[in-house]
């Protein structure tokens, strides 16, 4: 016997007549004509599997639009997270090599935890037998390298890179890693200095043109940072995945098409990537009536994309939810946010703050939070009332873990205001692509 599943989508598509399904557990696009969907529709009525012929009753069930009558799907969403929440075959390491900045952000969250110490060498020892503890069971491994602005320590960047790539090298363990930057120091020859410790990824901020970026992002004596930036992000672009992000809130959304403007002038449209990030008043540091809520953004977010898709900008248009296991650092266990002093965290956002650390590398006396720690990991998202019966659950699992703990902003995924129509946006571009390759 079959039955529906639960995380269907099924849209009028009026350009040919026809409907476009979806699912977001097996991530299954299909195109099916108006006889086809007739014949589901009827079979969805009666769960009569006599209505649908054998061919459409196989490619139904691969897709995962139907499954067996006596499978829970949320028992397939559990098998999906425990695996990757609790897999020690990866470890991923968020290393803050300092918390002071160059920068004076007017929403930074950091503010509070801002200190001028950069990671002592003890700190950096300590991080490298961590590593040599697990190295043996790993096959792959990555760092973000992080901060307050972490190239104010390329020190510690140099010195635990080059041993944790020899400890890589040397048990045959995939090494990555990517820094998120304010990109000030980012000059050609720190970035081929990266380049040889193997980071390929890169973030960096840009909050719009020059006359809107330099109030939101000053030097932290309120000198202008805007050119520096960008000229680094020109000079460096050939050599790493530069993604740029616009931080956004209500008093920059008019302007963000401006950074378009300035990247297309700087010859960088095709050796970039470029987003829209919602400002939230993360530990209650910025002024909460200019942050844009989740729907509002989105939509903001979505007619950007879509505008900076049809200039040839390389953006996330045509990117349609994935299913997942754990959702990030936060609730995954063989995963690390370690900031210069040696305190360990499970979120990106909490490093800094020492109460809501649940360890510290050379403090072993240090009584840490362990009931956030184990809020992330426990947390079973297929139990929640609030999500279980959500049809984007396989692309979400309950959204951002700090958000549903500390109750600030919105942790659904943007995608439940958007999905319908980036399915539509999706299946059109891969028909076009079709007819003109015909």
């Amino acid at each position: 016997m079959w039955k529906l599943s639960q995380y269907n989508y099924f849209i009028e598509y009026s350009k040919n007549d026809s409907w476009l399904a979806y699912n977001t557990r097996t991530s299954a696009l299909a195109i099916l004509d108006k006889d086809k969907y007739e014949m589901f529709k009827r079979f969805e009525d009666n769960r009569n599997t006599e209505l649908l012929d054998n061919k459409f009753l196989e490619d139904l069930n691969y897709g995962g639009f139907i499954i067996q009558d006596n499978i829970n799907e949320l028992d397939l969403i559990k098998a999906r997270l425990l695996p990757t929440r609790y897999s020690t075959e990866s470890l991923g390491l968020t290393i803050a090599t300092t918390m002071n900045c160059n920068l004076g952000c007017i929403y930074c969250y950091e503010k509070n935890n801002k200190t001028q110490k950069n990671m002592s060498m003890e700190v950096q020892e300590k991080i490298l037998s961590l590593v040599k503890s697990k190295i043996k069971t790993l096959k792959g491994m990555s760092i973000y390298w992080y901060g307050g602005e972490p190239l104010l320590g390329i020190d510690i960047i140099r010195h635990i890179s080059q041993e944790v790539i020899a400890q890589c090298e040397e048990n045959e363990v995939n090494y990555s890693a990517g820094i998120v930057t304010n990109g000030y120091f980012l000059n050609r020859s720190i970035a081929e200095e990266l380049k040889k410790y193997k980071i390929e990824r890169v973030q960096v901020t840009l909050d719009g043109p020059d006359y809107i970026h330099d109030v939101r992002r000053p030097l932290i004596g309120g000198q202008p940072s805007f050119e520096k930036i960008i000229n680094n992000i020109v000079e460096v672009s050939d050599l790493f995945r530069i993604a740029i992000r616009i931080n956004t809130d209500a008093t920059n959304q008019t302007a963000v098409d401006e950074v378009l403007g300035v990247i297309k002038e700087k010859n960088l449209k095709d050796k970039v990537s470029i987003y829209l990030a919602n400002v939230h008043d993360a530990n209650g540091c910025y002024n909460t009536n200019t942050c844009l809520t989740t729907e509002n953004f989105t939509k903001l977010s979505y007619e950007f994309d879509k505008r900076a898709h049809e200039q040839g900008y390389n953006t996330n248009f045509h990117r349609l939810p994935i299913p997942i296991g754990s959702y990030c650092t936060a609730d995954t266990y063989n995963s690390y946010v370690i900031d210069p002093e040696g305190y360990i965290y499970s979120c990106w956002h909490d490093v800094g703050n020492p109460e809501k650390s649940y360890s510290n590398l050379i403090n072993k006396q240090f009584q840490g939070n362990s009931k956030l720690n184990l809020d992330y990991l426990n947390y079973e998202p297929y139990n929640d009332e609030y999500c279980k019966n959500c049809k984007l659950l396989p692309s979400c699992m309950g959204g951002c873990p700090s958000a549903r703990i500390t109750n600030t902003g919105d942790r659904c995924s943007e995608m439940k205001f958007i999905l319908e129509k980036k399915i539509i946006d999706y299946a059109t571009s891969i028909i076009e692509n079709k007819m003109s390759n015909v």
